[in-house]
């Protein structure tokens, strides 16, 4: 997990700064499709975060992940119809 950096003294929120390691190792390939994301309770215990932190970025996450989906389906139903 050491694409995962977080800094407690930042004005920037904890789970925010986890879900943009997520993003930053998924862009590098670092995290691949087919791999698990570590469980909250690994994250909790190997960074000293609450779960509510892990949960947060996780939801950061999905709604990412859903944002893009949305994208990619309104872009091929755009050159579908032309």
């Amino acid at each position: 997990m050491n694409y995962i950096t977080l800094d407690k003294q930042s004005k920037i929120p904890l789970y925010q700064q986890l879900a943009d390691s997520f993003m930053r190792a998924i862009e590098a390939h670092q995290l691949l499709p087919e791999q698990r994301l570590p469980s909250e309770e690994v994250l909790c215990q190997t960074f000293g975060i609450s779960r509510s932190v892990v949960k947060l970025a996780y939801d950061q996450l999905e709604h990412h992940q859903l944002q893009l989906m949305d994208h990619f389906l309104n872009e091929r139903k755009y050159y579908n119809e032309l």
